[in-house]
């Protein structure tokens, strides 16, 4: 080891035991050395602590070979274990990686799509080991600026197949999904999404009483707020007889890196999710119906291929889907965005409490946070949007 281990437990055994698992229980496998830095991004929102191991090594005593992995552990900070535990996300991730995905990709095949980095077999059961990406040439946009039209296309056609396939799991293995039968919007989590709506709240209420031409929306988003969790625990139930897919809440270009929120409901509550949180405003407002047929057709594309009927979801019911959960977009575009775009500099600032109690001092950090441009230009724009919907 040449410079500072942050987990001193990645250590030359565990990466020995790592690499002869992936390679078959070979026991020729000899570490040169190693380097452990962290992967955290400012800002990531991950609940897992990320840290990216390159470590040399030969096999047989041959040519030295260097690779990248993502080792991704359980956080230590108290409010992301408590909430990891209460909905289950690291199983729900490990479930994802080891089951889900490798059953994805083999109907998937060569013709269509590699979802995820490369999951390596690990002696921890709970820790995940992660081909590193950025190695393959992958990187993280910046997500302050969010997406442009064709890099939207490009993960909008991912999505599109990712949901597809777990249609044809979900069809093929009823059981296959139940680890993802619940999100985060259960009776369990009431108490706390509820104290969480009502600080992302308060902050946004806050910031929009101050800006020019929105003091109108100060009353709409309190009453808003007051039932904000009951209509989200509503709007992410599936309706009976819908079809499903596995939803997730991240996307990183187009592989998808992040699964511990992931569930099994609505392709809507995705859409919305990625839509209302990730595009440009432009794109947004202007190219929403073109992102919409464009997910329909790789959808029905991909199930054809798979040997569905390519309509056994139509573009109307789709629209129809989406319409119903609108409510979903607009409750999730006031309180989450700033997860999305914070500022780095605002990210030291912000206080994750025990709980999300009023008067703790993650209240009077949000207000900053709220406070930012990139918001203020976001809210400016989907305020008066979802009020010509209606919705405010």
């Amino acid at each position: 080891m040449e410079a500072k281990n942050l987990a001193p437990w990645i250590n030359e055994d565990f990466l020995k035991t790592v690499l002869e698992i992936d390679m078959g229980n070979r026991d020729d496998i000899s570490i040169i050395k190693y380097d452990v830095t962290t992967a955290d991004v400012k800002g990531g929102g991950y609940l897992s602590v990320l840290h990216r191991v390159t470590v040399q090594y030969t096999v047989n005593n041959l040519h030295p070979i260097t690779l990248s992995l993502i080792i991704k552990s359980q956080p230590t900070d108290h409010f992301q274990i408590e909430f990891s535990k209460n909905v289950n996300a690291f199983l729900k991730e490990i479930t994802m990686y080891e089951k889900i995905l490798p059953a994805m990709n083999r109907l998937a095949g060569e013709k269509l799509f590699t979802f995820s980095p490369k999951c390596f077999l690990c002696p921890k059961s709970d820790v995940l080991i992660l081909e590193d990406l950025k190695k393959s040439g992958f990187s993280l946009l910046d997500r302050r600026e969010r997406l442009d039209f064709e890099q939207s296309l490009l993960v909008i056609r991912s999505i599109a197949k990712f949901h597809a396939l777990s249609i044809v799991l979900h069809r093929e293995d009823p059981k296959i999904m139940e680890t993802f039968s619940e999100g985060h919007y259960t009776k369990l989590m009431n108490s706390t999404v509820e104290s969480f709506h009502n600080q992302t709240f308060d902050a946004l209420i806050f910031n929009v009483e101050k800006w020019e031409g929105l003091g109108r929306f100060v009353n709409k988003l309190d009453k808003l707020a007051s039932k904000a969790t009951d209509v989200m625990v509503e709007q992410t139930k599936p309706k009976e007889g819908e079809f499903k897919i596995v939803s997730n809440d991240k996307v990183e270009d187009v592989r998808f890196f992040d699964f511990q929120l992931a569930r099994f409901t609505s392709p809507a509550i995705d859409l919305h999710f990625f839509l209302y949180l990730n595009l440009q405003e432009q794109v947004l407002f202007q190219r929403f119906s073109e992102l919409i047929q464009e997910y329909h057709s790789e959808l029905s594309n991909t199930l054809q291929c798979c040997g569905y009927d390519s309509n056994l979801i139509t573009l109307a019911k789709l629209k129809e889907e989406l319409k119903r959960t609108e409510k979903f977009a607009l409750i999730t575009a006031c309180t989450k965005l700033w997860f999305v775009v914070v500022n780095p500099g605002h990210v030291d600032d912000i206080v994750l409490p025990n709980d999300f109690s009023r008067g703790t001092g993650m209240f009077n950090s949000l207000r900053k946070v709220y406070s930012d441009s990139v918001l203020r230009k976001y809210y400016e724009q989907i305020l008066p949007y979802f009020e010509r919907k209606g919705l405010l």
